[in-house]
């Protein structure tokens, strides 16, 4: 099966992309669900290396390069450099207000970005995902830990 938002390929039970995030079964751009752009975001934070991507497009980040994400994450004025936040300057970056958002980067630094994106129109899907599934029918519980 293939994603019909981005194209990647899908196993039979995944309920979602995990590339996208996209629903399986809902086509986007059609009539059913509006089409979201996608920009993915690559950040190490133990070298400061940050990638924003959207289509073939990629933002200029040279001014905020030697900074911490807990810096660039919200706006900002200091000397004569004026950053508009995360959202605002993707937003710009993609020109519109709600898109998805795949963010690559450690469990704690996505954290830091799911706070500060908490209250935006965006779909925020990270690529470190774990999930844990418990099974209470067995005594003592069971737990088995998934990492996507």
């Amino acid at each position: 099966m293939i994603c019909k938002n981005c194209g990647n390929e899908l196993q039979a039970n995944d309920k979602f992309c995990r590339k996208c995030g996209s629903e399986v079964g809902i086509e986007y751009g059609s009539s059913k669900k509006e089409k979201m752009e996608i920009v993915k975001i690559i950040y190490r934070q133990n070298t400061n290396e940050l990638n924003v991507l959207h289509n073939d497009n990629v933002l200029d980040t040279s001014s905020i390069k030697d900074m911490s994400i807990d810096k660039w994450l919200y706006p900002f004025y200091y000397n004569g450099l004026k950053w508009a936040g995360l959202y605002e300057e993707l937003k710009l970056f993609v020109g519109c207000e709600k898109f998805i958002l795949q963010f690559d980067s450690d469990e704690n630094t996505f954290k830091l970005v799911q706070d500060a994106l908490s209250n935006k129109p965006i779909k925020l899907v990270g690529t470190n995902n774990n999930v844990v599934i418990t099974d209470c029918r067995q005594s003592p519980e069971h737990s088995l830990g998934i990492f996507l």
